[in-house]
């Protein structure tokens, strides 16, 4: 399986997991920002951007069309990656072209001091006699929106300069309505390629948010591609090239080649004994053909693949997960459930914690893509929502079963596809490089990378289409097992098994 098949059990997993999370720096005279465990991560253009904890995010579009919100209730942030038509053109340009239509939008203030009361009666000069002499216009005295920071170069993103401006509009409407204040924070990656932030906030909140903003973009990093926008391209069109290819009855065969697999992952340790190495968890694979998880009027048959998986946490807690995906045989629709349930396995069973369980519902129809986050905590549920926009875009399906699909189609090759991650909660970017190594005939490694910030997995597939090992990132293994295997080991071990 891809690369959610053997991280899948840790993705599944991670809302269960507590990790440290970074602060902002301290030393900028704002209170310190405390950030969440996933930055956004734009691979187009190397960025990489914390996330304060607590806020939301949504992307909105795929690929070079990169279009994200990142809000709360008291500021929201937007982020866009436009191309440039000209490259002479520069980030302060921009801004100042920007701030000029919003000056002029936010209305005009004149001075009519010099203007007699015929000409302000009658500005356009509509009822006046045709030998009449023009009518003298006011003088403009200003606009009604103010510049509250002015146009500035700033350091950030990692020491790149931005060009950085705040502008507070006026209330339209009810005098009650708080003013709004926008600031603009734009740098250019390369001649043609823009980065773009807008902050948004009430006058009142301003004093007390900007200085998140600004520690955002401080903490923020850009880097160079793992593939630049030729590289990626040239990857997308053999990636959709693969998956046009695909008719159903190769995709049957394949999922049937998935069925009913037991999977153990572990830590190996250094002596290369099974007894001593650290146990992780296990997976078990099924598939079918059928109707998926979500029923329904629109409801159709299709491929199903389903993952039930326990991950140990620490000494006395563990997460189980089970996730069911569903796609349609016409590719346009997919759907899935995924359920993690942290349990707590305290020896004392009068002592133990209550089962906490949270869940995802993703559903796509055609580009829409919408995933329902429940149990994330206070009761309220979340929703993620993506645009697709632009080819390569693969379901959970396809991502599942990339390793042979790719080992299917025998070609030693570089594929680019696009594919939703529940941990970031976005779709991102994926690249597989094929290979059969010479050294190793019939045996084909596949190397997948998410984005720029994750390592590198690498899944060995057999010449049957058996995915017989994959190494994860953070050295973890996944391999295949029986049942009867892995009970014995776990019960040697005393792991819990019920």
């Amino acid at each position: 399986f891809g690369f959610l098949s053997g991280s899948a059990l840790l993705a599944f997993a991670s809302p269960c997991i507590a990790q440290p999370k970074p602060t902002g720096p301290k030393d900028q005279g704002v209170r310190v920002v405390t950030f969440a465990d996933d930055s956004l991560v734009i691979e187009s253009v190397g960025l990489t951007v914390p996330i304060p904890e607590g806020s939301k995010i949504e992307q909105t579009s795929i690929g070079n069309r990169t279009s994200v919100k990142i809000w709360n209730p008291t500021w929201q942030v937007s982020v866009q990656v436009p191309n440039l038509k000209n490259e002479e053109v520069t980030a302060r340009e921009l801004l100042e072209d920007l701030v000029l239509n919003l000056l002029e939008q936010s209305g005009m203030v004149y001075d009519a001091s010099s203007v007699s009361g015929a000409d302000l009666l009658d500005p356009d000069g509509t009822r006046r006699p045709a030998d009449a002499p023009a009518p003298v216009k006011p003088r403009l005295a200003g606009y009604r929106a103010a510049i509250i920071e002015p146009l500035t170069t700033v350091s950030t993103a990692g020491g790149v300069e931005a060009e950085r401006i705040y502008i507070k509009l006026p209330t339209e409407g009810s005098k009650k309505t708080a003013s709004v204040v926008r600031g603009y924070v734009a740098f250019k990656t390369s001649p043609t390629q823009l980065v773009s932030f807008e902050f948004v906030t009430t006058e009142a909140q301003f004093a007390s948010t900007k200085g998140i903003f600004e520690t955002m973009l401080a903490a923020a990093t850009v880097e160079d591609a793992s593939l630049n926008n030729a590289e990626r391209q040239a990857a997308v069109e053999a990636g959709v090239k693969l998956i046009e290819g695909l008719d159903q009855a190769t995709m049957e065969r394949l999922l049937e080649k998935a069925n009913n697999q037991w999977r153990r992952i572990y830590v190996p340790s250094e002596t290369g004994h099974t007894s001593d190495d650290k146990e992780v968890g296990y997976q078990r694979i099924t598939t079918r053909i059928g109707e998926g998880p979500v029923a329904g009027p629109s409801n159709s048959r299709g491929y199903v693949v389903q993952i039930d998986a326990r991950v140990i946490l620490d000494e006395n807690r563990i997460c189980d997960s089970q996730a069911v995906y569903f796609l349609s045989f016409d590719r346009k629709r997919e759907h899935w459930t995924m359920t993690n349930t942290l349990r707590d396995m305290n020896p004392l069973k009068d002592k133990r914690k209550p089962s906490v369980s949270v869940r995802d519902l993703g559903a796509r129809d055609g580009n829409s893509l919408s995933v329902v986050l429940e149990g994330k905590g206070k009761g309220i549920d979340e929703t993620v929502r993506c645009s697709i926009e632009g080819p390569g875009y693969i379901s959970q399906v396809e991502a599942l079963l990339l390793p042979i699909i790719l080992q299917h189609a025998g070609i030693s090759a570089n594929f680019g596809f696009y594919s939703y991650m529940p941990r970031p909660q976005q779709i991102k970017f994926r690249n597989e490089d094929a290979r059969q190594p010479p050294e190793t005939p019939g045996i084909w490694k596949i190397v997948s990378k998410v984005g720029v910030a994750e390592g590198p997995q690498t899944t060995t597939v057999n010449d049957k289409g058996e995915v017989i090992r994959v190494e994860l990132p953070d050295g973890q293994i996944s391999e295949p097992t029986t049942l009867a295997k892995l009970k014995r080991l776990w019960q040697d071990k005393g792991l819990p098994l019920d």
